[in-house]
């Protein structure tokens, strides 16, 4: 033992006992500076710290730009589904007006004959062969479109369905001659009969036949139907005179009259399926 204390490692011991001890004196006398062995640990530890943080923040911006994509996709689907939304309330506003307005129609119609019952339909196609503009429309047997049955709009009168299937029905036009509509002038009450000819048709205009010369149609009065075949109710909106001719014989009048309706390119109609003094299709001329 005595030789160990003798021994020059002892005194080296010493040596850097002595340091480390006043070190510690020192450190504690100027307010906890770092040791040397912290010292020594934080130029390990902190590159260590710095390069890993660098590493973490890199991953958080990298990740983020994904969630950000994510949030941003979540948002477009949002955006686009209001958008969705107001488009369809727009149509549906659309279609609601329309719908209103084509009932305010109806009610005009209505009002002629309260113990009329209606179908709305929709023009599907044309026939371009045929002078007298007869088309077909989207309402058949199935829907209870009866052959001649009256096709109005809230004008005036249209034709009569010729030709019924299921799902669909032929529509003649007044200014075929196989219209035959009777008809009064509501004005001088002069009745006579509505038809056509392929000359009138190019004109738009239909023929009342049949009238007297003593109370001859003026131009300007309202044509309208008379009621008295049963086919067509009374009251019915034709058109208006146009022009009185008298006819080759010299003992009667014609009148031309312009159809209230717009034939040639109405897209909505009525049929008018029952009626205040409707004939059966047996019954009908």
């Amino acid at each position: 033992m005595r030789e160990f204390l003798k021994s020059l490692r002892f005194k080296i011991l010493l040596g850097v006992l002595a340091v480390l001890l006043g070190m510690m004196i020192y450190a504690a006398g100027s307010g906890g500076i770092d040791t040397l062995p912290e010292r020594i640990f934080a130029s390990i530890v902190t590159p260590v710290t710095k390069f890993t943080t660098t590493i973490t923040d890199g991953f958080a911006d990298f990740f983020s730009v994904f969630f950000n994509a994510k949030n941003n996709y979540e948002e477009n689907l949002l955006l686009k589904e209001e958008n969705a939304k107001l488009k369809q309330q727009l149509a549906d506003y659309g279609t609601i007006k329309t719908e209103n307005e084509r009932f305010k129609e109806i009610l005009n119609i209505t009002e002629l004959d309260a113990d009329i019952e209606l179908i709305d339909a929709g023009v599907i196609s044309r026939d371009p062969t045929d002078s007298f503009y007869s088309f077909n429309i989207d309402r058949g047997s199935a829907h209870g479109v009866s052959l001649r049955d009256p096709v109005v709009t809230a004008d005036g009168l249209v034709g009569f369905i010729s030709s019924v299937g299921p799902t669909y029905s032929t529509v003649t036009t007044l200014f075929n001659p196989q219209s035959n509509v009777g008809a009064l002038d509501s004005v001088s009450r002069e009745t006579g009969n509505v038809t056509g000819t392929i000359e009138l048709a190019k004109e738009n205009l239909v023929k009342m036949e049949f009238l007297s010369t003593e109370t001859a149609i003026q131009e300007g009065n309202l044509i309208v139907t008379s009621g008295s075949s049963g086919m067509f109710p009374a009251d019915l909106v034709i058109g208006e005179a146009k022009e009185i001719v008298t006819e080759d014989s010299g003992i009667s009048l014609s009148a031309y009259i312009e159809p209230a309706a717009d034939i040639t390119k109405t897209k909505y109609v009525y049929i008018l399926t029952s009626f205040l003094g409707q004939s059966s299709e047996e019954e009908a001329p």
